[in-house]
């Protein structure tokens, strides 16, 4: 129940940020182009029987380009193409038949096999995990070479976690909720820097000094007061998450697996600070295995 009250607040902190920058980017596009222009969206409003107004135009763009990538995050292809983005690629070879194996020792306590799971390899620098979509779960080549069959076991029974608590879907529907807003925050600043470039050029560079101050300001004030606190938000949903994940590994008797796991990969982590760990999408991981070791203690 916690879980999905987390969930629900996190879309709508998510909701609001997106919408806001959204309608921010269309503002600027609507004064930047001229008005015949948008005289077919005037008419699309009209056959749905919205008022054409300036307001209702901004706010049912900022709607239609939030709402496309959300109705579909649940599509097969487009999961696809977001672990395409994050450089995942289909297991394949002895790293598949590593994975199986330790899969497999997480699928005997949950009732699954591992064919339902779609499991992918990713070079990273570093060794890690991770769970995706509907059914997917990435694992890095490092850890593969970091760790035995055991620990990797516990490791990805933390992933199913994940998977099972539904933080994934979650997730995913976050990250595309997110992709048209980070990509107009990103036009935006881009706009700012040609508008500085063209700053140097004769007789255009005031209205280009104007609206560079203009859309700097603009986009700051969005940050601060709607930005950075939807993602602190999200950012501390996210560690609780990471903590239920670890519960569900132990709950499925693989807390020893987990916990070796995880000090293994701790091993060359750095001390952080207190602006990093509130930046982070994981907690410290000392904190996990500290809450691991008394979960272990309990049961003996």
């Amino acid at each position: 129940m916690l879980a999905m009250i987390r969930g629900l607040l996190a879309l709508t902190v998510s909701l609001i940020s997106n919408m806001t920058i959204l309608m921010m980017f269309w503002e600027f596009a609507w004064i930047c182009t001229p008005l015949p222009r948008w005289q077919g969206i005037y008419r699309i409003l009209a056959v749905l029987h919205v008022s054409p107004t300036h307001e209702n135009v901004i706010f049912h763009l900022a709607l239609f380009t939030f709402l496309i990538p959300c109705l579909l995050y649940r599509t097969a292809p487009a999961q696809r193409i977001m672990l395409w983005l994050f450089g995942a690629r289909k297991a394949k070879g002895d790293e598949l038949t590593a994975i199986e194996d330790a899969l497999f020792l997480v699928c005997e306590r949950t009732g699954t096999t591992t064919d339902d799971f779609n499991l992918y390899v990713q070079d990273e620098e570093y060794a890690n995990a991770a769970a995706f979509g509907d059914n997917h779960i990435i694992v890095t080549r490092p850890l593969l070479k970091t760790v035995d069959t055991e620990e990797l076991a516990g490791i990805l029974a933390h992933e199913v976690g994940h998977l099972y608590n539904g933080d994934t879907r979650i997730l995913s529907l976050l990250a595309c909720m997110g992709f048209f807003g980070e990509t107009a925050l990103n036009i935006l600043c881009f706009i700012t820097q040609v508008c500085c470039w063209l700053s140097w050029v004769p007789i255009i560079n005031i209205a280009a000094a104007i609206l560079s101050w203009i859309i700097v300001i603009a986009t700051a004030l969005v940050q601060f007061i709607v930005y950075v606190p939807a993602n602190l938000i999200m950012l501390f949903f996210s560690r609780q998450d990471e903590y239920d994940a670890d519960r569900f590994a132990c709950e499925i008797g693989l807390a020893r697996e987990l916990y070796d796991g995880l000090d293994i990969m701790c091993q060359d982590e750095k001390r952080t600070s207190f602006c990093q760990n509130l930046w982070s999408t994981h907690p410290v991981t000392k904190n996990r295995l500290e809450r691991i070791r008394k979960y272990i203690s309990k049961e003996n």
